[in-house]
């Protein structure tokens, strides 16, 4: 059974290996792309919202 002393070892090893190796321009365009991902999800949660709400309205008339 792994305990989590191990597990969070075995993490923090596999990011410092691998974080020398991830270069400025693709970690700025993961955010850039991780940024715009959860605004447009959020904007296109609004507007479903106002869909469904609005379709609610007109039918049970």
């Amino acid at each position: 059974m792994k305990t989590l002393p191990t597990k969070v070892g075995t993490l923090g090893g596999i990011v410092a290996c691998t974080f020398p190796h991830i270069g400025r321009q693709e970690l700025l365009a993961t955010c850039i792309l991780a940024i715009l991902g959860a605004v447009i999800s959020f904007l296109t949660t609004l507007l479903l919202r106002q869909i469904f709400r609005w379709a609610s309205k007109f039918f049970k008339l």
